[in-house]
């Protein structure tokens, strides 16, 4: 059974077979993906089961039709229709592939706003416009490929450890382990047509390329003692590291959260620490990844006696509140959380 996310939708094939209440249903889907990180609805899905069903038949010019429907509905959209595909039940279904709008805002041709947050299509309120203007940035930042820098001007060890600590990886499918180096790293957007984007230059740069990015990572690390008076400041400027060893650095430097209590355990005494290492690096993973790297500013790692705060630029992204935070999933950085969890 098929599970929608940020990323895609079912849809019943009766939304292109009903009419003009259907196909304005589906330019939402359209509109809410494009405003965020684009995706694919599957048309052609039982609502219930999410699955085709069956001895479904569907005609290619059906679906080719439904995508020019839609596309009348739909402005700043951009999307496509896939060939007509088998399910592996028999039964017959088709895509809509629909990419994120770059420049502008999508809209239904009615002139209303949607975004994609979780699961669902949620309609943007007139005030929040301007804030979608800017978190469209922060969304597609990673894919920005400015053709600046070429694989011909990074040090070729960069690739070739970023490939093998993939091929390396348990959590990585063995096609992906069978790619060329290069291969691998468009299959992470780190490179485009030979070019690096701006994941790209994060990761495999050196510290002059990262110095010409927009923001990339910088951090302050900061101790205070009893009376929240500073004892002890580090910090990262220079862009040297890229993510995986800026996090390592960190790990290294940071003492303080190292810091342990001793309680007794029968004859002998057992360490227990102040804040788990697990945690720490959850901690800093999501700092680095939810980020907005179109903004200035440190992620700012405070520790005080009692207790540890860090936060990280930027707002929370559109659709997620104090109320929903807990449930709602809307990655700002999908493709670098991606490497991460890798």
């Amino acid at each position: 059974m098929a599970e929608e996310t940020l990323f895609t939708e079912y849809k019943s094939i009766q939304k292109i077979r009903m009419g003009d209440k259907g196909f304005k249903d589906l330019a939402v889907t359209c509109v809410a993906l494009a405003n965020a990180q684009g995706g694919t609805i599957a048309i052609g899905y039982d609502d219930k089961t999410k699955l085709p069903p069956a001895n479904q038949h569907i005609d290619q010019k059906e679906a080719n039709d439904a995508a020019t429907r839609l596309k009348s509905l739909c402005f700043n959209v951009s999307l496509s229709s896939s060939i007509v595909l088998m399910h592996e039940n028999g039964s017959q279904y088709f895509t809509i592939t629909v990419s994120p709008s770059l420049k502008s805002i999508a809209s239904t041709s009615d002139g209303k706003f949607y975004i994609r947050v979780v699961d669902k299509c949620e309609p943007i309120r007139n005030e929040d416009i301007h804030r979608l203007a800017n978190e469209k940035e922060a969304f597609q930042w990673e894919l920005v490929c400015t053709k600046s820098v070429s694989l011909h001007d990074i040090d070729p060890n960069a690739l070739v450890q970023f490939a093998n600590k993939i091929r390396n990886s348990d959590r990585v499918k063995d096609h992906i382990k069978q790619m060329t180096d290069v291969e691998i790293a468009e299959n992470y957007n780190l490179v485009t047509d030979g070019y690096l984007t701006y994941l790209g230059v994060l990761w495999l740069g050196n510290a002059k390329q990262r110095s010409r990015i927009a923001y990339p990572i910088s951090v302050q690390y900061i101790v205070y003692d009893a009376s929240e008076n500073k004892v002890r400041k580090e910090d990262w400027h220079d862009n040297i590291m890229n993510p995986e060893e800026l996090l390592q650095d960190i790990e290294r430097n940071a003492v303080e959260l190292t810091y342990s209590h001793e309680f007794p355990d029968g004859l002998f005494r057992k360490k227990i620490r102040h804040y788990h290492p697990k945690v720490i690096r959850e901690l800093l993973i999501n700092a680095f990844a939810h980020k907005s790297y179109t903004i200035s500013g440190d992620i700012l790692i405070q520790v005080y006696t009692d207790r540890l705060e860090i936060t990280n630029p930027g707002g929370l992204p559109l659709g997620v509140t104090k109320d929903n935070i807990l449930h709602a999933r809307q990655r700002r950085n999908p493709h670098l959380i991606r490497i991460y969890t890798t």
